[in-house]
C-alpha cells in the first residue's frame, strides 16, 4: 500500500557502505570511493520519501564542492570577458556568453 512508504518502519534502512562490505568481492574498492559519495548515495536511496534528500539539497552536498569551484571560476571568466568586450566596444556575439553578457549589461545599468 502507498501509505506504507510513508511509515518510517516499513523498510529497514541499510547503509550503502555496510551493504557493499557484505556483497563485494573486492574490499579495496571501498577504500577508493570517497566517503562523501557514499553519504550522498545513502541519502538519495533512503526508502522513505519524506526522509530522502531533495534534488536541490543533493546538488549542494559536499560531494559536489569541487564542481562549485570550477563553476565559480567559469562564471568569473565569462563576466571578465563580457566586461572586457564592453570596454573595447566590441560587438562580439558568442552563443554561450551572449546571454551572460546581456545579464551583466542589465546589472551594470541597474547600478
Amino acid at each position: 500500500m502507498k501509505q506504507d512508504l510513508f511509515d518510517t518502519k516499513s523498510l529497514s534502512p541499510v547503509k550503502l557502505r555496510d551493504w557493499c562490505s557484505r556483497n563485494t568481492r573486492k574490499l579495496d574498492f571501498l577504500e577508493i570511493i570517497p566517503q562523501s559519495l557514499i553519504d550522498l548515495v545513502d541519502k538519495c536511496l533512503t526508502s522513505n520519501p519524506r526522509l530522502r534528500i531533495s534534488a536541490e539539497d543533493a546538488l549542494r552536498h559536499e560531494f559536489f564542492a569541487p564542481c562549485y569551484e570550477t563553476w565559480r571560476k567559469q562564471k568569473l571568466h565569462r563576466l571578465r570577458f563580457c566586461q572586457e568586450s564592453q570596454d573595447l566596444g566590441s560587438t562580439l556575439t558568442l552563443p554561450e556568453s551572449s546571454q551572460s553578457c546581456s545579464i551583466v549589461n542589465k546589472i551594470q545599468v541597474a547600478n
